[in-house]
């Protein structure tokens, strides 16, 4: 078992990818973990709207793996603790999530509009309900 598959259920495995799912209370644990095997690098982040919930994964580069951490947070108060303490290259990505999926970045240190227009733009439009 690589240290990968030791940070939560992996669904998926395939050719240096791996896809692991991630219970939103076990976050903060995980990036200290990534920290210890070097990985220092968040490549995106991606939110679906599944309804209910909101899916968010987060997309590290570790040498030649790829690591996708997905979790789910209540769609009714869309809330995750910022990884920008941790990855500061996070910082734009959650910004931009916040604007466009509504997903709020609770601790981030600069949260503010750099897309959209809050005028003209008063809505996220990327959450189905909003289109």
């Amino acid at each position: 078992m690589s240290w990968i598959e030791e940070l939560g259920d992996v669904y998926r495995k395939r050719s240096g990818s791996y896809f692991l799912d991630v219970h939103v209370s076990e976050l903060e644990g995980i990036w200290p973990k990534l920290k210890e095997q070097a990985v220092t690098r968040i490549s995106s982040m991606t939110v679906n709207d599944c309804g209910k919930e909101l899916e968010l994964i987060y997309h590290f580069v570790s040498g030649s793996d790829i690591i996708n951490i997905k979790t789910r947070v209540s769609a009714r108060k869309p809330q995750v603790k910022s990884i920008v303490s941790h990855f500061p290259g996070a910082e734009l990505i959650e910004r931009e999530l916040w604007e466009t999926m509504g997903l709020e970045p609770l601790g981030h240190p600069d949260l503010r509009n750099s897309l959209l227009d809050k005028k003209l733009s008063p809505k996220k439009p990327g959450l189905k309900e909003e289109k």
